[in-house]
């Protein structure tokens, strides 16, 4: 952590330098307005533009001739769409050979505003200050609850819904993304300050999106093992479906009680687990897996909010 030496200057006031890195990357220059929040001990510094609405725009550039697949290109510009850059500049000898299109459907307004062979430049049309994170919270809720009654029926019917799922998967990546976005803005107290949020908030929010994330993520590699399942298995399947179910509805009434008695049967559902994979050891193995993960996302869903409220 860099530190600078307090100067007096003048009977009423003190001066103290700025890093060269940061006034660079803000592209501030002499005579530019700074502007100052205090909250409590600490003292928030950044671009007056920035508090009056006027966004600076950020660029960044990913050379995709470092990357081996379109799994890693998705990987750096998920990362860049997350950090809110406006303009992500793809470029490379290489670039013809990546189907970029086909990964904008998981960036809301994420488009491409010019193409040529080596080179593709992307904008992100979003206006993040007008998400609800409550909202898109739910939305994600709601699209992991028809999967997992859509799942159910698949499974108790023998019928593949893989690529429906796989869908659907999709979506709640999109919104993941728009979560995360609006969090790593966050970081701007004035931002932060908009949206209602305190750093507590900011950490319950990431952690509540990373679970959701998760379980929708076990939800698609049971959909993709397109196992037939015996009566015991199902039933546990309709059980963990239930556990999810009561655990949201705890969690959105804000009910401490049943939260804190839900993330208790975290360990009956292991052990229900674990008595079937005693009986089928190879078939059901890694059905069981994803069944467990689901179990204790849910568990710390719970855990989480506890947390966030007894902070």
């Amino acid at each position: 952590m860099p530190y600078r030496k307090l100067i007096r200057f003048g009977d009423s006031s003190y001066v103290v330098s700025l890093p060269k890195k940061w006034v660079d990357d803000h592209k501030l220059s002499k005579g530019d307005l700074i502007s100052l929040r205090e909250d409590g001990a600490h003292l928030f510094i950044s671009p007056a533009s920035q508090e009056n609405g006027k966004k600076t725009l950020r660029e960044t550039s990913i050379n995709v001739d470092e990357l081996k697949t379109i799994k890693h290109l998705k990987s750096q510009l998920s990362a860049a769409y997350v950090n809110n850059f406006d303009t992500i500049v793809l470029r490379g000898d290489t670039l013809s050979s990546f189907d970029v299109s086909s990964l904008l459907s998981s960036f809301i307004a994420l488009e491409i505003v010019q193409k040529s062979k080596n080179r593709i430049v992307l904008k992100d049309f979003l206006n993040i200050d007008d998400l609800s994170l409550p909202d898109t919270l739910r939305r994600v809720h709601y699209t992991l609850q028809s999967m997992l009654e859509d799942m159910r029926e698949a499974l108790h019917k023998g019928k593949d819904c893989w690529d429906d799922l796989k869908d659907r998967d999709r979506s709640i990546n999109s919104l993941s993304y728009l979560i995360f976005k609006a969090l790593k803005r966050s970081s701007q107290p004035s931002y932060r300050e908009r949206l209602g949020l305190d750093v507590d908030a900011v950490i319950f929010y990431w952690n509540t999106i990373t679970l959701l994330e998760d379980i929708g993520n076990q939800l698609k590699r049971i959909a993709a093992l397109q196992l037939k399942l015996d009566p015991s298995a199902l039933s546990l399947f309709d059980q963990v479906s239930l556990y999810y179910g009561n655990m949201m509805t705890a969690f959105f009434k804000k009910d401490q009680l049943a939260l804190t008695n839900l993330s208790r049967k975290k360990g009956e559902l292991l052990q229900a687990c674990d008595t079937i994979l005693e009986k089928y050891p190879k078939s059901s193995h890694l059905y069981l897996e994803k069944l467990k993960n689901i179990i204790t996302c849910c568990s710390t869903l719970g855990s989480t909010y506890l947390r966030y409220v007894y902070t």
